[in-house]
């Protein structure tokens, strides 16, 4: 059964953010015109989040970012801290050129308009491109292995949390980035990725013992203590270079034992395929299996397909592409129920208070319209 309210770490592990970026989102509004906070509950300096609205709140994350002017939607502080820290201030593939670092998208902002730190990863200038809108993504011979190293960035940072808030799977997730590390170790195509595999896979694999159940009750502790062994010959596997992924194949061979062992079934949501709408799975965090309990949890309902609550389903608002859902005319439940529609409802500007002119001359907020969204209405400060 889930648990309805959630620690720091319990809740990092569930969204994968960590504790101190939730936390700014509950002081800060991390949206452009909207003043929408993470809401929680405080207790002697510890924050507890309740699961639906922490659900939620992350789902509206991943909905398209308001903008001024047509430009890219600035990133926040407390995010751009959030892949720092995530990258140890370097660069997340070369480790280094610190000083031209930036935020970079991994699916272009143009199309997503997308934030959320799933979609952010550090980068140096020799390793990002700028584009249109002054964003900055990837460079598209590193596109792939970008997209696939931030997976396992996140799987080794999940399993410390879950390590931290004491709950089921964090050596599955750990064992889980062992496998991701494997794979892209044998397509990695330059030195520098090669290299930055090894740093990132030295961890994790130091890690794996850390991350073993202590407690009968953990679903997981069983099957640990059967295959005691095969875990002491992975901790005492080389993680020199020419051994690296000899010793990430064994790990896999030990996942998917210990998979078996401990009841993990493939997530409903994306059959087992760890992807889903060409995204991370987000009922799984692409780990593609789940314990029976926590796939029993799953509420499919909400990524049924809906139209579009703002265009309903016509793809167009205003004779433009619907900018909530981005011309497609339709969302996933759990979208549509974080969209406030009243956000394009029009209302007089706040500035010539729809008389369309001020002292005199065409107001510039509105363009002489004196109507507005109310949205933008919101964000406009009458003091300046």
């Amino acid at each position: 059964m889930a648990i309805d309210e959630l620690n720091e770490f319990q809740a990092a592990s569930l969204v994968g953010m960590s504790p101190t970026l939730l936390k700014w989102f509950v002081s800060y509004a991390p949206k452009h015109a909207s003043n929408r906070k993470l809401k929680a509950r405080k207790y002697k300096k510890r924050y507890f989040f309740d699961r639906a609205e922490l659900e939620g709140f992350n789902d509206w994350l991943s909905l398209p970012w308001p903008s001024k002017n047509g430009d890219r939607p600035p990133v926040p502080s407390g995010i751009k801290s959030e892949i720092q820290e995530e990258a140890h201030g370097e660069c997340a593939i070369c480790h280094g050129n610190a000083n031209s670092c930036e935020a970079a998208h991994i699916d272009p902002v143009a199309s997503s308009k997308n934030n959320h730190p799933d979609n952010l990863i550090w980068l140096c200038a020799n390793h990002h491109t700028k584009f249109d809108k002054h964003g900055y993504g990837p460079k598209a011979e590193n596109a792939a292995f970008v997209k696939s190293f931030k997976h396992v960035l996140t799987y080794y940072r999940r399993a410390v949390w879950e390590l931290q808030a004491e709950v089921t799977g964090s050596l599955f997730t750990i064992l889980k980035a062992c496998e991701s590390l494997n794979l892209q170790i044998g397509a990695a195509s330059s030195a520098e990725e090669r290299a930055s595999i090894k740093k990132l896979a030295t961890k994790v694999l130091v890690a794996v013992p850390t991350m073993a159940p202590t407690s009968k009750q953990d679903p997981g502790y069983a099957a640990f203590e059967a295959m005691k062994p095969k875990f002491k010959a992975l901790a005492g596997s080389s993680t020199e270079t020419k051994d690296l992924q000899t010793t990430l194949t064994f790990a896999v061979e030990v996942k998917e034992e210990y998979a078996q062992r401990a009841g993990y079934v493939d997530c409903p949501l994306c059959e087992g395929r760890g992807h889903y709408r060409q995204m991370d799975c987000p009922e799984c965090g692409g780990e593609a299996e789940l314990t029976k309990a926590q796939a029993a949890s799953i509420d499919l309902s909400r990524y049924a397909l809906v139209d579009c609550p703002l265009c309903d389903g016509s793809r167009h608002f205003r004779g433009d592409d619907c900018p909530a859902c981005g011309g497609d005319g339709e969302m996933e439940q759990r979208y549509a129920d974080q969209l406030d529609t009243r956000d394009w409802e029009e209302v007089d500007c706040p500035v010539c208070e729809g008389t369309g002119s001020l002292h005199g001359y065409t107001c510039h907020p509105c363009g002489g319209d004196g109507r507005m969204d109310r949205q933008d209405a919101d964000r406009i400060d009458v003091r300046d």
